[in-house]
Formats: structure tokens, C-alpha cells, sequence
């Protein structure tokens, strides 16, 4: 029970805070243009009141790069960072930061901040479709590359197996589950988006199940006081946000 507890905690926080991150970005770049915005905990109500595209692209494009940034930071932190037990929450940070930028490309043609800026700008269709195609692409690929890293701080001794159901199967399923529970309400088209990138952990699972290495970083699985606090404290950001935070 120790270890899908921790990860499936290390999932859901990891998750809100990226996305609470994204949208307070969406919101700060507005506000930095004059601009009245409300946050939700899933999305950036913007305000706007010209025609013109520029704040648009602008507010747009803000949300999925400060992911990747962040993201970036997490993945250099990760790796930085010695004591073991410390590494596996960078990790999970880094893998969403990343992983919403992916998604952001990969959805282009039909929908979120990429295609709100390429809506705005007026791109071709078929040049949004590569874009699409490359995302998706891409997005597989770290997803293949994280499963073959995460199945390496699986319990010592695992079996292989064991080892992707530890660290891939349960915080993608019990985490997924959490998330939306923590999150609603949300539209029930929201919610099958979200579970349909959730498929992405597939690719985990397929890197996983080939990485060359397994269970060789992992040892003590006892959920830190501090990541339940970290937790507790997202959870709580979270059901703030369903109200609404008006910035202005």
C-alpha cells in the first residue's frame, strides 16, 4: 500500500500545481496587459474587450510556456538533487510541466492555448495539422523516454511488471481518479479530454516495459510529512479556485 499511496500523492500534486501554475500564468499575462481576468482551477476567464489579436496570442502562448520552463527547471532539479527520496517529486513536477507543453502542440488543430494563438493569428489549417502531428509525435516520445526513467524508482526487487504497475499503471489510473474527484465540478467534455491525454501514460508504460533498467533507484516508500502538506495545500488551491479568483 506504500507505494500507490506516495505516487498516486506525488501524481495528483504534481498535476495541480502545474496546472494551477498554467492557468496563473494565462491570468499574470493578462494582468500585465491591462487585462481583468477570473481563475479557475482548470481554465483562465479573460476579459477581453479588443479585437485585436496581439493580447490574444500573447495571453495565449503564456500558460504553455511557462510549462515547459517550469517543467525544464524540475527536470534540471531532478537531476541535480542527491538525496534520493527528494527526487521522485521533481520528477512527477517535471513530467506534467513538460507534458502540458506536448499536449498544448499536440491539440493544435482543435483546441486549447495553441489553437486559440493560431485561431487568433490566422494559420492554415494544414499547418496546425503538422504542428498536431509533430506534438503528438513528441509527446509520445517523452512519454516513452519518462516511462523507462520512472520504472527505475520502483520498489528494489521488483519485477519488471511490478515494477510498471508501481510506478505507471496505479498513479496514472488511482491519480487520474483523484484529480477529477479534487477538480469537479467540470464539464463532462473537459473530463474526457482530460482522460483521453491521460492514454498518453500508455507510452510510459510501453518504455517501461522495455527500459533496460528497473527497480534500481527506488528504497524507501514512506510518503513524506511535507509531500502530504504539499498535497493538502493543492487540494485546498484547487477548491478555491472552482469559485473563482477574480484578478484585476
Amino acid at each position: 500500500m506504500t507505494v500507490p499511496l506516495r505516487t498516486t500523492i506525488l501524481f495528483f500534486t504534481g498535476y495541480a500545481l502545474n496546472t494551477t501554475a498554467h492557468e496563473l500564468a494565462h491570468a499574470l499575462a493578462a494582468y500585465s496587459l491591462g487585462i481583468s481576468s477570473t481563475l479557475f482551477q482548470f481554465y483562465s476567464d479573460i476579459d477581453f474587450t479588443s479585437p485585436d489579436p496581439d493580447p490574444r496570442v500573447l495571453v495565449a502562448i503564456a500558460g504553455p510556456l511557462f510549462s515547459l520552463v517550469f517543467g525544464l527547471v524540475c527536470w534540471l532539479v531532478f537531476r541535480k538533487i542527491r538525496r534520493k527520496p527528494a527526487k521522485l517529486p521533481w520528477l512527477y513536477l517535471a513530467i506534467f510541466g513538460i507534458g502540458i507543453f506536448f499536449g498544448n502542440v499536440s491539440s493544435t488543430s482543435f483546441a486549447g492555448d495553441f489553437e486559440t494563438a493560431a485561431t487568433a493569428l490566422n494559420i492554415d489549417p494544414t499547418i496546425r495539422l503538422v504542428i498536431t502531428i509533430i506534438g503528438l509525435a513528441l509527446s509520445g516520445v517523452f512519454m516513452y523516454a519518462m516511462g523507462q526513467e520512472l520504472v527505475k524508482w520502483a520498489p528494489y526487487g521488483s519485477s519488471r511488471p511490478l515494477a510498471t504497475i508501481h510506478m505507471i499503471v496505479l498513479p496514472a489510473t488511482l491519480g487520474t481518479a483523484v484529480v477529477i474527484l479534487a477538480f469537479s465540478p467540470m464539464p463532462a467534455q473537459v473530463v474526457l479530454g482530460w482522460m483521453g491525454t491521460s492514454l498518453f501514460w500508455l507510452f510510459a508504460a510501453g518504455g517501461a516495459s522495455v527500459a533496460p533498467q528497473y527497480a534500481t533507484s527506488g528504497g524507501d516508500f514512506r510518503t513524506r510529512p511535507l509531500e502530504y502538506l504539499a498535497a493538502a495545500v493543492m487540494l485546498a488551491v484547487v477548491r478555491v479556485l472552482v469559485q473563482g479568483v477574480v484578478i484585476h
